[in-house]
């Protein structure tokens, strides 16, 4: 799991009776999620799990090939970035991103 960083919230979860209320404030994007963490707050984190799709190349929006969309999404999450697909041409001669 990537942690993507504190959102600006700064009560612990037993103030808020849950993990669902702590994070009702929170705004994750990029295809995290808030999770609370062992010290009580939320944050954002990036949870996908890419390891059981089949590799099928993808060229994104940073001019970088991937193996297959999930782990183009994943560097999205983990970058804060939003990487879109591309033409397989635009990233002719890249390296690979994969798992």
């Amino acid at each position: 799991m990537v942690v993507v960083g504190p959102q600006g919230l700064d009560h612990p979860v037993g103030q808020q009776g849950g993990e669902g209320d702590v994070c009702s404030g929170m705004t994750c994007e990029y295809g995290s999620t808030c999770t609370v963490l062992r010290d009580g707050l939320p944050r954002c984190s990036c949870k996908l799990d890419c390891s059981n799709v089949p590799q099928s190349p993808v060229c994104a929006s940073d001019l970088k090939m991937y193996s297959n969309e999930c782990l183009m999404i994943r560097e999205g999450c983990q970058r804060q970035v939003e990487l879109r697909l591309r033409p397989l041409e635009l990233c002719e001669g890249t390296w690979w991103m994969h798992d």
